[in-house]
């Protein structure tokens, strides 16, 4: 990058996978061994809410002690009962942006992770539930759009239809749409064309290149040592298609 924006992002704020865009701090570290504990003990709200409360004043340390900007954001799921969790991430707790990050299916009372749904009507379910998050107007941009095909693996008219979906949405919408960088180190997906990464999949973003889609590359570090190693692997990525990704998001002011 000509500019280099390092962001905070954790995956309190109601989601799975974390999200780096070129920065991880310490906080990151800390807060996702206390989320391992919030799964195991059920942590209350409230508990909850300090947490992020200490995690941001760890950030806003940071800030102060950077030589680059630092921006602080968090992946969510949607959930349209969470609206108003959402608006007190950006309110009380410092965020400067939300990101979707749709990781689950909700079938009923059930919540069933999307790289282990291989049937058409969960897919069909989880395109729908994506698109409604999509439209909430809470999130910066949409990450891993194509991690429906961790578990479908298979390039049909399902999947492209599906695909297709996400692109119409993010198009209208002007949302952009991430290239994840974590993914590409995953254990490839043996399919009828071959091996593929489960994310980014290779059809996909070829469908994503013809469009005005916007797109993020980015790290999805979960390690310190990954940051910038997974964002080159998402920018050299998005090379193979002619995708020009965004210097710096919308959120970006600095």
């Amino acid at each position: 990058h000509q500019s280099r924006v390092d962001e905070a992002h954790d995956h309190d704020g109601g989601g799975g996978g974390g999200l780096d865009h070129g920065g991880h701090t310490r906080a990151r570290q800390e807060a996702e061994a206390r989320a391992e504990e919030a799964r195991r003990n059920a942590l209350t709200p409230e508990q909850i809410r300090q947490i992020i409360a200490e995690e941001f004043a760890r950030i806003e340390e940071a800030k102060e002690a950077a030589m680059f900007p630092i921006y602080q954001g968090y992946e969510c799921e949607w959930e349209e009962s969470f609206v108003g969790w959402y608006d007190e991430l950006k309110a009380n707790f410092g965020a400067d942006y939300l990101v979707l990050g749709s990781h689950w299916v909700t079938d009923g009372s059930s919540h069933i992770y999307i790289p282990d749904v291989e049937s058409p009507s969960l897919l069909n379910k989880y395109i729908d539930q994506t698109i409604e998050g999509m439209r909430s107007g809470h999130f910066a941009f949409l990450a891993h759009p194509d991690l429906f095909m961790a578990g479908y693996k298979e390039w049909d008219d399902q999947s492209k239809a599906c695909s297709q979906a996400i692109l119409d949405a993010a198009s209208d919408l002007d949302l952009p749409i991430e290239i994840n960088g974590l993914g590409i180190t995953r254990t490839p997906n043996h399919t009828k064309r071959g091996m593929r990464y489960p994310y980014p999949f290779v059809e996909f973003w070829e469908m994503a290149s013809l469009t005005n889609v916007r797109v993020i590359c980015n790290s999805d570090a979960h390690n310190l040592q990954d940051v910038i190693m997974n964002a080159w692997k998402a920018r050299d990525f998005a090379s193979r298609f002619g995708i020009e990704p965004l210097e710096l998001p919308d959120f970006c002011t600095d």
